[in-house]
């Protein structure tokens, strides 16, 4: 077996710490590879590269994992507590980035084609919001254009599919019973979770001393309790993807505005554009929008 990881300059998320940087993380890992795909690989005859990049999905934390399996797989693993629909378009440009740096770059120039490792790209979602157990994120959902049907090949578009998992309630399913150290993973969250609404100053002490006599990480915990404390208090904060769904709420609900008093007042589009604080050019679209709909009723 080679394992072969490189030292991190961002901080690490526990979801990290415990699928690659820790002693047992290439172990973790491979765990949830064959969870994910079937397979019964073995830590001893299988090659695991670390093709991490530092900060490209994220800015000071890690929250991802990437290994290249056997020089044939790069499976891209990350844990988020909210579902952003660009996850697709972010793992494109990843998945670029790590072709770019795994790949020698005269075989873009091979007349030949040239294998490449298979992506595969996973989120584990941990939120509050009530999520399906499974969904199929998909970069066609970003095309401009129409989507058109992979029955038609020669003008099929490329396509990018992120598969999330709901791991809150991840016992008894199938797909874990070969990872227990997912099932831990999410039960000590919630365990986490849980002291935290206690308001108690030591909420994280109590929930590492409580998980350990549930024994869940229990080894993990032990090796690493100070460490799991400081990586829960310095995990990523979701700040800016809150800010930026608060943003786009906050427009949604201007133009939903705008296209009321465009039906129901004889205000001028500048008007509107103020009152809504949306730009001129937007609301005249919206108007050219609602006479379509009108001309086609």
């Amino acid at each position: 077996m080679a394992t072969q990881t490189h030292k991190r300059k961002y901080k690490d998320s526990l979801f990290v710490h415990l699928f690659c940087t820790d002693r047992d993380g290439p172990k973790n890992f491979l765990d949830l590879y064959n969870a994910l795909n079937g397979t019964s690989l073995s830590l001893e005859d299988t090659e695991l590269r670390d093709v991490h990049i530092d900060g490209v999905l994220y800015a000071g934390q890690e929250n991802d994992v990437s290994f290249l399996v056997d020089g044939k797989v790069v499976m891209l693993c990350e844990q988020q507590s909210t579902v952003n629909r660009n996850m697709p378009l972010r793992c494109l440009m990843y998945i670029a980035k790590i072709y770019e740096q795994q790949l020698p770059p005269e075989i873009k120039f091979k007349r030949n084609v040239q294998k490449i490792p298979r992506p595969q790209f996973f989120v584990f979602y941990n939120g509050r919001d009530k999520q399906p157990t499974k969904q199929i994120l998909s970069l066609r959902e970003a095309f401009s254009e129409e989507y058109i049907s992979f029955a038609n090949a020669e003008n099929a578009l490329f396509d990018l599919q992120v598969t999330v998992y709901n791991i809150n309630e991840p016992t008894g399913k199938s797909e874990w019973e070969k990872c227990r150290a997912l099932l831990d993973y999410s039960r000590f969250v919630t365990l986490v979770n849980e002291e935290r609404n206690s308001d108690s100053d030591n909420f994280m002490a109590r929930a590492i001393r409580k998980a350990k006599s549930l024994g869940i990480l229990t080894d993990f915990l032990s090796r690493n309790a100070k460490e799991v404390e400081n990586m829960f208090f310095g995990e990523y904060d979701y700040d800016m993807d809150i800010k930026v769904q608060r943003g786009e709420a906050a427009h949604d609900t201007a133009c939903e505005n705008a296209k009321n008093l465009l039906q129901e007042t004889e205000l001028s589009p500048e008007k509107i554009a103020r009152c809504c604080s949306l730009p001129l050019e937007e609301v005249l679209a919206l108007k050219e929008e609602l006479a379509t709909e009108s001309a086609q009723a």
